[in-house]
Parts: C-alpha cells; sequence; structure tokens
C-alpha cells in the first residue's frame, strides 16, 4: 500500500494514467517494488520504493527521468561543501534535529503539529479577505481537491491493478 498509493498519484498526475485508470507496466513494478523492499529489508538498506516527493519533480516538468540525474548530480557537489556544514556546532543543529526527530517519531504528532498551522493560514486568508471586502483574495480560493464532491463506490476505492485480480477471479470461477 505504501507504492500503491503515490504510483498512482504521480501517474495520474503526469498524465499517464489510462483510461482504466491503470498505467503502463504497473504489475511489472509493482513487482520490482515489493522485490527490492524486500532485498534492501534483508541487506539492511534504505527502502528502494517509491516516494511523494517524486510529485515536486513532475510538477517542474520532469517526466523523463532527467530531473533524477540533474538531482544526484546536485547531491555529489553537495558532497564537496559537507566540511562546511561540519563548522556548524552541535548546539546550534541540536535543538532542531530533537523537534524534527520527535515529529517523525509518529504520524500522528506531525499531522497534530500541521493542524494548527492549517487553520491559522486558512483563518488568516478569510479575515484578511473578509477585512478587505473581497479586493484581497487567494487565487486558489475556488480550487478544490479532485474527490471533494464526489461519492466513492468500491472502484475509486480499490487500485486498477486490485480490480483486474478480483474481476478475473470472478470471471474464472462463473465459468
Amino acid at each position: 500500500m505504501g507504492a500503491t498509493c503515490p504510483l498512482y498519484s504521480m501517474t495520474k498526475f503526469g498524465g499517464y494514467m489510462q483510461r482504466s485508470e491503470d498505467f503502463e507496466g504497473s504489475s511489472a513494478e509493482f513487482l520490482c517494488d515489493a522485490a527490492s523492499t524486500t532485498i534492501g529489508s534483508v541487506l539492511g538498506l534504505p527502502p528502494v520504493t517509491v516516494f511523494i516527493e517524486s510529485g515536486a519533480g513532475i510538477t517542474e516538468g520532469g517526466r523523463t527521468g532527467l530531473t533524477a540525474i540533474f538531482t544526484s548530480i546536485l547531491f555529489f557537489i553537495t558532497f564537496f561543501f559537507s566540511s562546511i556544514f561540519a563548522l556548524f556546532p552541535p548546539w546550534a543543529t541540536g535543538p532542531v534535529l530533537i523537534i524534527v526527530g520527535s515529529l517523525m517519531a509518529n504520524i500522528a504528532n506531525g499531522l497534530i503539529a500541521g493542524i494548527g498551522p492549517y487553520i491559522a493560514i486558512k483563518d488568516g486568508i478569510y479575515l484578511i479577505e473578509l477585512i478587505s471586502g473581497g479586493r484581497f483574495q487567494s487565487e486558489y480560493k475556488n480550487l478544490r481537491a479532485l474527490w471533494s464532491n464526489e461519492s466513492f463506490t468500491l472502484e475509486d476505492v480499490l487500485p486498477p491493478w486490485i480490480q483486474k485480480i478480483v474481476i478475473e477471479d470472478v470471471c474464472l470461477r462463473q465459468r
């Protein structure tokens, strides 16, 4: 499930989703993701999987893999600047790392930490609009999530590759 959400989000966002709500090579990608995650965990490596951060590259127009190559070059360049960052004393970076680490310990803590700023930003935008008499409005005011006004069916919730398995299984049983 950890790879399903980013994969379908990125393919839909990138415009690669087919009319059947599936994308080319999805089965091979899921098998590859499962195998690489398993092998990585056996070898004690970090997870080798799809991350939602790929959306930033797709937003900027990267769809062919050149953004990944360019990003890897930039990471290589940062290797030479690591000695500069080592000059920062531990007392300057320690408190920030403790806060970030505590937020990473539990997803609920991160969500709780984000709810307050979310409400403050939304209320602030509303107050500015109210005080200005509508002269200052957010350009994203009418932008809504794709799923906000629709009712869900089982087909909307299940990924297409699971739908295929269920449909094929039902069809085989009916024969």
